[in-house]
Order: C-alpha cells, then sequence, then structure tokens
C-alpha cells in the first residue's frame, strides 16, 4: 500500500515542475518578445534614419515619350515610368545597393512606398526611386598632367585617377593605348605632350575604360541627378568642361558632390577633391566644346563613367 506522505510529496513534485516549466516558457516567451521587439525598433529607426538623415529625394527628368507610347500600346496598369538611374537592392531594408541600373519603363511587381519590386524584362529586382546620398566623397588618386609632360592630355589623366581608383596602371601607358584619330569622336587629335593636342571623346575611350575595369558608360547628355546617382555607386565620373583654366576643352573626374556642388580631381594642377559650385560647374559643362577644324561644336554635358 502506497504511503499517503508519500502521494503528497509526489503530487506536490509534479506541481513544481509543471508550475517551473511554465515559468521557463514564460521567460523565454519574454525574451523572445523582447529581442523582437528591439528588432523592430531598430528597423523602424533604420528606416526612419534612411528617410531623413541620408537619403533624400529628385524629381525624375528624363523624357516620358517613350512611356506614354507604352501605355498607349497596353492597358497594364503596373506599368511605370522611371525617369533616372536607379540603385538595386537585395530587400527593401538594405542601405547600400549591389548594382546600379538606368530603368525606363518597369513593371511594378510590389510597391512599399519609394521601394519597387520591379520587373524589368529579364528579371526582378528592389529599387528606390527616392535613393541618393546626401553627399559623397571618394579618395581617389591623382595625377599631374603638366609634371607627367602631357600639357594637353586632361582626357587620359582624368581617365588614369578612374582606372587607378581600382587597379595600378602606369598614366603612359594609357597614353599609348589611347585611340588616335584626327576625329575626336574616334581617338585623340594630335600629341598629348605638347600643347598642340585637342581632345579625346566619351566614345573613343570606351573601349580603353571596359578593357581596364570591365565596364564603360557614355554619360553625354546625363543631368546633375544622374551623375550624383553614378557617384553614389562609388563609381567616379569623367566631365568635358569648356573655359576651365581658359581651355576650349578640359576634362576633369567628378570624385563625389554635396548639396552645393561637386568634388573633383583636376589632372591640369594634380589636386584632390577640390569643390566647385553647381552653377559653375554646369556653366562649363553646357557650354559647347567648338572644333574649328572640323566645324563642329560638340554635345553639351559631355561625361564618362563605368
Amino acid at each position: 500500500m502506497v504511503n499517503k506522505n508519500f502521494l503528497i510529496f509526489f503530487s506536490m513534485l509534479i506541481m513544481l515542475i509543471v508550475l517551473g516549466m511554465m515559468g521557463l516558457f514564460f521567460v523565454m516567451f519574454r525574451i523572445n518578445f523582447e529581442i523582437e521587439s528591439l528588432l523592430m525598433r531598430n528597423l523602424s529607426n533604420r528606416r526612419a534614419y534612411m528617410q531623413t538623415a541620408v537619403w533624400r529625394n529628385f524629381d525624375a527628368n528624363a523624357t516620358r515619350t517613350g512611356f506614354a507610347a507604352a501605355a498607349s500600346a497596353s492597358a497594364a496598369a503596373d506599368l511605370q515610368f522611371i525617369g533616372r538611374t536607379v540603385p538595386v537592392f537585395n530587400d527593401i531594408f538594405d542601405e547600400d545597393p549591389i548594382d546600379v541600373l538606368p530603368l525606363h519603363i518597369v513593371k511594378i511587381l510590389e510597391q512599399r512606398g519609394d521601394w519597387k519590386y520591379v520587373n524589368t524584362g529579364s528579371t526582378a529586382k528592389w529599387i528606390n526611386t527616392a535613393w541618393v546620398l546626401d553627399e559623397v566623397l571618394m579618395d581617389i588618386p591623382s595625377f599631374n598632367q603638366q609634371a607627367l609632360g602631357l600639357p594637353t592630355g586632361c582626357e587620359i589623366v582624368a581617365l588614369a585617377m578612374l582606372i587607378n581608383k581600382y587597379t595600378d596602371i602606369d598614366v603612359f601607358t594609357l597614353v599609348e593605348q589611347m585611340p588616335r584619330s584626327y576625329d575626336p569622336w574616334l581617338g585623340f587629335r594630335g600629341d598629348p605632350f605638347t600643347r598642340y593636342g585637342f581632345t579625346i571623346l566619351p566614345p573613343a575611350l570606351l573601349a580603353l575604360t571596359e578593357y581596364h575595369i570591365g565596364s564603360a558608360k557614355d554619360m553625354t547628355g546625363a543631368s546633375v541627378s544622374d551623375v550624383q546617382a553614378q557617384l553614389s555607386m562609388g563609381r567616379p565620373v569623367l566631365a568635358w568642361v569648356r573655359g576651365m583654366f581658359g581651355f576650349n576643352v578640359h576634362v576633369i573626374t567628378l570624385t563625389g558632390f554635396n548639396q552645393y556642388g561637386f568634388y573633383y580631381n583636376d589632372p591640369w594642377i594634380g589636386n584632390v577633391n577640390a569643390f566647385i559650385t553647381y552653377d559653375y560647374f554646369l556653366s562649363m559643362w553646357e557650354d559647347p566644346i567648338l572644333d574649328m577644324r572640323l566645324n563642329r561644336s560638340y554635345p553639351i554635358r559631355m561625361a564618362l563613367s563605368y
């Protein structure tokens, strides 16, 4: 026969075990709840940080002609026009993009505010149409074309700065590899080692740029916001300007920007991260470069990146 005191003891032990397990489950639930709450608060703070402290909006400035044509040809309500280059993200909470994509007309699969999950015809990607950093500043090598004996070699020296952000290459090697032609659309006219050289334009430098860093992009005709988007990806931009130092054509390497203007390396004097206001920059970037020998002027806002 089972002892009555033993039954009482056994029952109390079972109750203590059950209460202990309930207490343990409660503590684990509470810990999990606090962790999730903390993560949500951090996520919320991170999103608020992204929206207020880092990002700012830019109006789309590309033409809507193509979008209007597509919209008239299709009744799809989920088509949207994206007017400028935007970065691509892994997910909607990433601060750093994984790529940059020039978008025009896309199909919206999902949308959360400025974040859009889009189909570009080949794959689906998260983009943020409001994404541009408030300030970007890169430290890249700078070279002085005068010290190198290249008084008219600003284009290839500026390109050397861009390429040397990623790989070491001698400026004179690039000079040897640079295409030559009487037509600047095809190559450099003249001798950059003398003051009688003229220029080489972005299309003629694409192959050389791609050869050394894997890609190249003629950004001629881009807007300030397009250039900012490129710089936000950590990609320097070469800009062809007229009137700087009195030159008919000069090329500088843009290395960053803030709300007032661009940072740049100037091959003429070899400086690093000098500053130029947007108004002053545009006055030279939008002044057509004149070619007296071929009796022509070249497009405004010529630029090269990758």
